[in-house]
């Protein structure tokens, strides 16, 4: 009992001090990045491979972006878009405008600096460790530059071997 709490004592603070080794650089503050840390362990316990998820994004980006879209991810790539709601205005959405999570976690942990004037701020499911509302604020002066990524009803998928 006691190894196990020693051992998870010293993960929670080696994760820590890993995220506040770069409190000066990064957009990200202190706590938002132990959060991301924490929701990516989550993540990645899951082992996922293939999933479902639907996901939007609010900017200044082609309409398809900014309406919900089902993708569906296999080893890590967009594999297929599929409008959630068909009934309003829509082109065809390009897969590679669309971010699968572990992209997102990556973006999340390399946007910007602080040193600039970005922020980045993030919502983690407490479950799966999904990132649910990622907002990546530009800097001053930057006045299309930002957008808020929301993910959603997450679905594993099976895999066939």
């Amino acid at each position: 009992m006691r190894a196990r709490r020693s051992i998870r004592t010293g993960l929670y603070a080696a994760v820590t001090m890993l995220a506040l080794s770069g409190c000066g650089e990064s957009a990200l503050s202190p706590s938002d990045e132990v959060a991301r840390l924490q929701a990516l362990a989550r993540w990645t316990a899951q082992g996922l491979v293939q999933y479902t998820v639907e996901t939007r994004v609010s900017c200044f980006c082609p309409v398809e972006l900014n309406q919900w879209q089902r993708i569906t991810v296999a080893g890590n790539v967009v594999t297929a878009v599929v409008p959630v709601d068909s009934s309003g205005e829509s082109g065809s959405p390009v897969l590679t405008w669309y971010s699968s999570v572990d992209e997102l976690f990556a973006r999340i942990a390399t946007a910007g600096s602080a040193t600039d004037g970005s922020r980045v701020s993030a919502e983690y499911d407490a479950v799966t460790g999904l990132p649910t509302v990622v907002s990546f604020e530009a800097p001053p002066g930057v006045l299309d530059g930002g957008a808020v990524y929301y993910y959603r009803k997450l679905r594993p998928a099976p895999v066939y071997r």
